[in-house]
């Protein structure tokens, strides 16, 4: 991507370089304890698992025997290459993954300030204080949703990072267009090209590769080009695809089918609310939990109305559209239109919205450091002619959202103990002789090798079992000694086992975490129904 940045700017972007990359790598400082209580999330930890039998030439398994296809395949592999850099140690290899996703982040600022800095209509340099490019960058830097999205071990951004890479490819074909240069078969296999690595990064990608395929049709060769780009797309994709239909009998990951059975409600409707208000208000960390939901869900639809109000009465979306060409930003629009529909009608889980809409959330993004740049001078107008006291408030609130966002942000680099679930694993390694069953066994997999996985992300037999609602029959076949999880998660289990005559009695507890051994008494108490 050419880059139109002013030496400002890139001095700028250069110090949020260095922060990233200090920031990011730094919670390999940790001990090996606690390097699971951070920002890597437990379900980071089954790709993570794969990624170090990868390293130890084991293939793609979880768990060093049994096939899977539970996760994204692009990041797994550039994950395995930390495994294997660290001889496939299981904790040094986590400490690498922090500097890989430090790398992928710093790749994804810089990536996104030259993709807003090709919009800006103006070829004057811009200084920092206000330039679109930096504020969006310093966003994805401090602001800690957007910090903890794409942190947490997972292939979010990656594609986050492939998908600018994908819109900035696309756009410059555009430019050349509007200069009244053909592009050539050569721009379109470029394309298509990035596309594939982007449906490898994350699968759904794929619909937007579909997106710039139909759009390519408006112009002459259209159909040509749109075949280039989802042809070249699909080449560079299909291994993925193929192994996941002939091994599995799905073209979705396993880990995908385990969450998408169960049935639609009208709870899905909930939680899309609740996952669109923590999008649109990102810069206050966990909107939607900071009070109770009757209330947190009204403020952020006034809040944002009001913004929306606002900004169309002083006709500022006229004027960024006069200032920006937003038009890169289109396919990202459809592209989310997509997501909403599919993630909340089609699909059931809405733990993980936030992450599948994350497209929607860096086009929000774009859009609100194009804003508060455009505002700055604005302000400074303001205070030019003395009028104070609406700054007094905004500065208030600035420093508020500031103060709020730097205390969220410390809290992933001092913690007192792992992860709860991280907890099961190091007690499964004290006890290694014995088989344990859990459900949420991302940390507890990738720690300690008789944890077997039971809620079907990484284990085709525990799948098939939930699917047929015989999760009780397949326990009672595996023969566990020991089930372990959070209560809430547990407790449905262990009613399904004992309606088959397996009864488990609660032997340990690690805050949250139960820990449940097989028993014979006669008068256990899970022995009800």
């Amino acid at each position: 991507m050419k880059s139109r940045l002013s030496v400002q700017e890139k001095r700028a972007l250069w110090v949020l370089t260095a922060v990233v990359l200090i920031s990011r790598s730094a919670f390999a400082l940790l001990n090996d304890h606690l390097i699971f209580g951070t920002v890597f999330v437990d379900d980071a930890f089954y790709a993570l698992s794969v990624a170090r039998h990868i390293a130890l030439g084991h293939g793609f398994t979880a768990d060093g025997i049994h096939p899977t296809n539970g996760f994204q395949p692009l990041n797994t592999l550039l994950q395995s290459v930390c495994f294997f850099i660290a001889g496939g140690d299981r904790f040094n290899g986590v400490r690498w993954c922090f500097v890989l996703s430090a790398l992928i982040e710093v790749a994804f600022i810089w990536a996104i300030a030259i993709l807003i800095s090709k919009m800006h209509r103006t070829q004057e340099p811009q200084g920092w204080w206000h330039s679109a490019a930096v504020i969006a960058a310093t966003m994805q830097t401090f602001v800690f949703t957007l910090f903890a999205m794409h942190s947490n071990g997972l292939e979010t951004a990656l594609a986050s990072l492939m998908i600018v890479l994908v819109i900035s490819n696309y756009d410059e074909i555009r430019t050349k267009r509007e200069k009244g240069n053909a592009p050539t078969a050569a721009n379109f296999l470029w394309l298509g090209f990035l596309c594939g690595f982007l449906v490898l990064a994350r699968l759904d990608g794929a619909v937007l590769v579909l997106i710039f395929a139909v759009l390519e049709l408006r112009f002459p060769n259209g159909f040509r080009n749109a075949v280039i780009i989802g042809g070249v797309g699909f080449l560079i994709s299909s291994p993925w695809w193929l192994y996941g239909l002939f091994q599995f009998g799905s073209l979705m990951p396993i880990s995908g089918q385990s969450e998408s059975f169960l049935p639609w409600s009208t709870q899905a409707l909930l939680d899309a609310a609740n996952a669109l208000q923590d999008i649109f208000l990102f810069w206050i960390p966990r909107w939607h939990f900071v009070f109770p939901q009757w209330v947190s869900l009204p403020v952020a639809t006034v809040t944002v109305g009001l913004m929306a109000m606002i900004l169309r009465r002083i006709g500022f979306l006229k004027t960024m559209r006069a200032s920006y060409d937003l038009r890169p930003l289109t396919p990202l629009l459809i592209f989310g239109m997509f997501l909403f529909i599919y993630y909340t009608f089609l699909f059931r889980a809405p733990w993980f919205l936030d992450r599948y809409w994350h497209p929607i959330e860096m086009r929000w993004m774009f859009l609100m450091a194009i804003a508060v740049s455009m505002l700055i001078p604005k302000i400074q107008s303001l205070i030019e002619h003395g009028h104070t006291g609406m700054l007094t408030i905004g500065s208030l609130f600035i420093l508020i959202v500031i103060a709020v966002n730097l205390r969220m942000d410390r809290r992933p680099y001092v913690p007192q103990v792992p992860a709860d679930l991280a907890e099961i694993g190091f007690w499964a390694q004290k006890h290694p002789n014995v088989s344990v069953g859990v459900l949420q066994s991302g940390a507890a997999g990738f720690l300690a090798d008789n944890v077997i996985n039971l809620d079907g992300k990484v284990n085709l037999d525990a799948l098939h079992a939930r699917q047929q609602d015989s999760l009780g029959a397949y326990i009672l076949r595996m023969n566990f000694e020991y089930l372990a999880d959070e209560q809430g998660f547990l407790d449905p289990t262990l009613q399904k086992a004992a309606r088959l005559g397996c009864y488990y009695d609660q032997v340990d507890s690690i805050r949250s975490v139960r820990i449940f051994r097989r028993s014979n008494i006669a008068d256990s108490f899970f022995r009800s129904p």
